[in-house]
C-alpha cells in the first residue's frame, strides 16, 4: 500500500502526539481543531500505539486513518457504533446466541467494539498491511470468541485485483475499478465464498453482519446466500455509487440478493453522533454513499422500537 510520506516520529513529536491525545481523551471536548495546530502535519506517522477506548485496550498505527481518529479520541462513525451495539443487545433477547460477521473489517475498529457484546466475532480483511493493525487489536485479547481471517468474502474462491487506497484512509480500497481516490495499479488479494467459509468454521445461526467493502457488497451477499436464507441476520451495510455500478453492470437487484420479506432502513447521520432511521422501499434507496440496515420482517418492529426508546 502506497501512503504519502510516511515516517516514524522523533522523540519530541511522540511527546506532542501523546500530549494532544491525552488532552482530547480526558480533558478537551470542544474546540479540538484549535489544538491540532500543535500536531505535526508534514507527514503520516508510522507509529504503533495502544490506548484505552471505551475502557478496552485499542492498538493501532497512526498511518491508518481510523486508528488516527481513535488515537486522538475523534468519533468514528458513532451512529453505526451505537446501532450495532444496540441491535446486539436486542438480538440477545430472542436468539440463543449472537454471532457477528465483520466483512471488510479494515483495521478492526468495529470488531474491537463488539467484543464482549456478542457471542462470537469473525473478522475478514484481505489486505496484508491493514490486517496487521487488525491483528494487533486481536493480540490484546487472544479471546477464543474472536477469530480473524486474512481474506475477503465474495461469490467464489478466487484471487481478485484490488485497488489500494491512495491516502491513509484505508476504508476506500476496493475490488471495484474506477474510483479516483484509489491507486490505478491493482494487487491480487484472496477472496473466498462466504457460505463455504462459515461451514468450515462451523458457524451457524449468524445474527448480525456488517459489510463495508466499497462496492463489492453484491458479491459478498451472493456468496452468503445460503446463510442469509437460513439465518435471516440483521445486516448493516454500505451503499455507494460503486455498489450501484456493480448492481447495474451485473443486472442484479439488492432486494433479490437478500432473504424474503427483508426491510430496508436508511441511516441518516446527524451532528454529535445522533441519527435518524427511516424505513424505505428498496426502490427509494439512493445510490450515493449511505449506510443502511436490513432487517428481517419478524424482528423489525422490536428492533426499531429499541431506537425509539433511545430518543
Amino acid at each position: 500500500m502506497q501512503l504519502a510520506i510516511t515516517r516514524t516520529p522523533n522523540t519530541v513529536e511522540k511527546c506532542i502526539l501523546h500530549s494532544v491525545s491525552h488532552l482530547f481523551r480526558y480533558w478537551v471536548k470542544r474546540g479540538r481543531n484549535l489544538l491540532f495546530w500543535a500536531v505535526p502535519q508534514d507527514a503520516i506517522f508510522d507509529y504503533d500505539f495502544t490506548v484505552l477506548e471505551q475502557g478496552k485496550p485499542y492498538s493501532g498505527n497512526l498511518k491508518f486513518g481510523i486508528d488516527y481518529q481513535v488515537f486522538f479520541s475523534q468519533p468514528y462513525e458513532p451512529q453505526n457504533a451505537q446501532i450495532l451495539t444496540t441491535i446486539a443487545t436486542c438480538l440477545a433477547q430472542f436468539r440463543r446466541s449472537v454471532h457477528f460477521i465483520d466483512v471488510g473489517a479494515n483495521v478492526g475498529f468495529t470488531s474491537n467494539l463488539m467484543l464482549g457484546k456478542v457471542d462470537s466475532i469473525h473478522s475478514f480483511e484481505p489486505h496484508p498491511k491493514i490486517f496487521q493493525s487488525l491483528l494487533a487489536k486481536w493480540k490484546n485479547y487472544a479471546d477464543h470468541t474472536w477469530q480473524i481471517h486474512p481474506f475477503g468474502l465474495g461469490a467464489q474462491e478466487i484471487e481478485l485485483a484490488y485497488y489500494e487506497p491512495a491516502s491513509h484512509n484505508t476504508g476506500t480500497g476496493s475490488f471495484v475499478a474506477g474510483a479516483s481516490w484509489n491507486q490505478n495499479i491493482p494487487i491480487a488479494l484472496p477472496i473466498r465464498k462466504g457460505d463455504q467459509v462459515l461451514t468450515e468454521l462451523e458457524v451457524s445461526e449468524v445474527a448480525l453482519i456488517k459489510i463495508d467493502v466499497e462496492g463489492f457488497e453484491p458479491f459478498v451477499l451472493q456468496g452468503l446466500s445460503e446463510t442469509l436464507k437460513r439465518d435471516r441476520p440483521v445486516i448493516l451495510m454500505e451503499l455507494s455509487t460503486l455498489t450501484d455500478q456493480i448492481l447495474k453492470e451485473h443486472n442484479l437487484s439488492l432486494q433479490a440478493l437478500l432473504y424474503e420479506d427483508a426491510i430496508a432502513v436508511a441511516i441518516h447521520p446527524q451532528t454529535h453522533g445522533k441519527f435518524q432511521l427511516e424505513v424505505q422501499d428498496f426502490s427509494q434507496l439512493e445510490s450515493r454513499h449511505q449506510d443502511i440496515l436490513i432487517l428481517p420482517a419478524e424482528q423489525a418492529k422490536v428492533i426499531l422500537e429499541q431506537f425509539e426508546s433511545l430518543r
